[in-house]
């Protein structure tokens, strides 16, 4: 084979590669189905457990700062008429209920019920025939208590105003104090605790008989 021939053949060749290099890419096929999801692996092992918090302190209980007294017979040291009676009870712990706090004062009968002052007893017309109320004294720390007959012809019975008569006792009397500084003023307690009820009340603050 001559030189000039080899060369053209060459250069054909060549020029054929280039051409076809120089071609234009075809349009791109459809995307393939997605493929099966891998398996989930497996949990990793639980961690060691953290050490314990710290103790928060003790809330302050809610019923601490409410005063009772004991149980005491009425001594009218004020008034003491066969229709009206009237005593003073002092205790300076009523100047705390003054401001948004509330004085109970409860009365225990020979028949073991207890009222929630002011009470009126009826008569068989029912009208009050006797009442039973009391009042804050402004600041000073105390209380008045009246016991009143409105029974025009009658007199108030021993039975009915008196504490102890021949060792039995018939009449006695408990104050609760709620002062307003409490969180369980009665603005916020009068839907739960009925204050007419004085078990409840007892329970509700853990009040001693």
């Amino acid at each position: 084979m001559t030189l000039n021939k080899s060369v053209r053949i060459l250069s054909f060749l060549f020029m054929s590669v280039l051409i076809f290099s120089c071609a234009e890419d075809g349009e791109i096929g459809p995307a393939g189905a997605d493929g099966t999801n891998g398996t989930d692996g497996a949990d990793g092992a639980t961690g060691p457990q953290g050490a314990a918090g710290q103790d928060g302190e003790d809330g302050e209980d809610g019923n601490a700062n409410v005063i009772y007294s004991d149980w005491f017979s009425p001594v009218w040291n004020i008034t003491n008429g066969s229709n009206e009676k009237t005593m003073e009870i002092v205790d300076q712990d009523f100047v705390a209920a003054q401001e948004n706090g509330v004085i109970l004062l409860y009365w225990a009968t020979q028949d073991e019920s207890t009222h929630l002052l002011p009470w009126n007893t009826f008569n068989s017309l029912g009208t009050i025939s006797i009442s039973r109320d009391y009042e804050i004294k402004g600041s000073s720390g105390k209380v008045e208590l009246t016991i009143r007959n409105y029974e025009l012809l009658g007199s108030l019975n021993d039975q009915d105003t008196e504490g102890t008569i021949s060792g039995v006792t018939y009449n006695q009397l408990r104050y609760v104090i709620i002062p307003g500084s409490t969180s369980n003023s009665i603005g916020r307690i009068a839907a739960e605790v009925d204050y007419e009820d004085y078990e409840a009340v007892k329970a509700y603050y853990n009040i001693p008989d």
